[in-house]
């Protein structure tokens, strides 16, 4: 039997200089785009794979950030065994364009 009752923790505040509050990765626009997937890669130690899709039926352009440095972001295959593209960054933002009900996988390198 695999069951474990849950266990809650109520936390106290303590002072600090973190926010309250903290997204580790954020995406918009966040009523067309849905967040699928976050893992390491298993083939280095170094990059993440994201997988996000466009759930609305028209192009989109996506703006990711985060609180991380990224080094690069690249657009892989499904598989993530092909590099389909680069993706450019704007200021703090990296921009993905999306077609219509598009999957994207994303290779993330820190």
């Amino acid at each position: 039997d695999f069951r474990v009752p849950q266990r809650i923790i109520q936390g106290v505040p303590k002072p600090g200089k973190l926010p309250v509050t903290q997204s580790l990765i954020t995406i918009d626009p966040v009523d067309h785009i849905q967040f699928s997937a976050l893992y390491k890669a298993s083939q280095d130690g170094n990059s993440y794979i994201l997988r996000i899709w466009n759930s609305a039926y028209k192009p989109v352009e996506a703006k990711l950030n985060s609180q991380f440095k990224f080094k690069s972001v690249t657009k892989v295959s499904l598989d993530e065994e092909r590099v389909i593209g680069e993706i450019q960054q704007c200021s703090n933002s990296w921009i993905i364009p999306l077609g219509k009900a598009e999957i994207v996988t994303l290779k993330i390198e820190l």
